[in-house]
């Protein structure tokens, strides 16, 4: 019999346009998909795939969207000045401008619960997704959210599919939070930036992790208080995810990093970064899918043994 195999896919903003390559590729390997679990951009993605398991088809949507007039009138764009990092290529003015501009926005988020209508980004959802059902998909889905009154991680199952994802997606000062039942639902990636353990609490024997999250490891340029609590976010999202990541079989980590979250003119970049990644671990899927528990028992051995053989050599040895 073979394995339940759950996606945990993660959020990232435009770089979760990768998820569509990962998608092709799985695809084209006939790999069975049992469940989808998402993350903001991994909800929108997962649950239009999971509507419709045709990964030429999401491409093509998702691309008609991003260059008709409904997506313009989003002008998400402006949210890329939360973000200067302190890039030395700008003159004193143009920092000078660019501090204003920032300044202006971080005020009217304190001003008013958030820079986007709720409302309009339905619409968007509601024109992706139709009215369906979360239990209604053709492909198991869960959108993966934070919940603000507990504090916990919640993943819907049943209810509106376009008003699940909203909650998955509701980034704190961009989309008001969303209320569901007696929940105060944001941004999934708060807690669960790769859902693997909602896949695994929805079955999955299997569960293989896209995580298409930003590069921790690269200096940081702190210019301001701003980028300061930005940092911070980061750092302690990049700890959760780590974490989380543990439960996962297979991680597959497209090259999209230096992709801004906001930068969705970078589409086709960021579907061919998913191809990529995804086919240098196609063999390894393909072994996790036939032989299960004994090739994971087997990795780990052999991962350790080479860990154990390196630590032990002396500085300078030659490997």
């Amino acid at each position: 019999m073979k394995p339940k195999i759950g996606l945990a896919l993660g959020g990232g903003g435009a770089r979760g346009f990768a998820h569509i390559g990962v998608l092709q590729v799985l695809e084209e390997a006939r790999v069975p998909i049992y469940c989808i679990a998402g993350t903001s951009m991994g909800a929108i993605i997962g649950a239009m795939y999971a509507q419709n398991p045709d990964a030429k088809a999401l491409e093509k949507k998702v691309v008609e969207f991003l260059e008709g007039k409904e997506f313009e009138r989003l002008r998400l764009y402006f949210l890329r000045e939360f973000s200067i990092r302190g890039d030395q290529r700008l003159n004193f003015f143009q920092r000078l401008a660019k501090f204003l501009e920032k300044e202006l926005m971080l005020n009217a988020i304190l001003l008013r619960q958030s820079l986007l209508s709720g409302q309009k980004a339905m619409n968007v959802l509601n024109s992706l997704l139709g009215g369906d059902d979360l239990k209604h998909t053709r492909i198991r889905f869960a959108a993966v959210a934070s919940d603000l009154a507990s504090g916990k991680e919640v993943v819907l199952e049943k209810g509106p599919l376009a008003k699940a994802v909203l909650a998955s997606s509701s980034i704190v000062g961009v989309l008001p939070p969303v209320g569901w039942e007696d929940k105060i639902l944001i941004d999934g990636g708060v807690l669960a930036m790769v859902p693997v353990s909602a896949a695994k609490r929805m079955g999955a024997q299997i569960v293989i992790a896209v995580d298409v999250g930003m590069d921790i490891c690269r200096p940081p340029v702190i210019g301001d208080g701003l980028e300061e609590m930005l940092r911070t976010m980061e750092v302690m999202c990049y700890s959760l995810k780590q974490a989380g990541l543990e439960g996962a079989d297979i991680i597959i980590r497209p090259h999209v990093s230096d992709v801004h979250w906001t930068e969705f003119s970078r589409v086709q970049e960021c579907i061919r970064a998913g191809k990529e990644a995804t086919q240098q671990q196609i063999k390894e899927i393909n072994m996790v899918m036939r032989y299960g528990n004994m090739y994971r028992t087997v990795s780990k051995i052999r991962g350790f043994l080479v860990s154990k053989k390196r630590s032990s050599r002396g500085i300078g040895e030659a490997p």
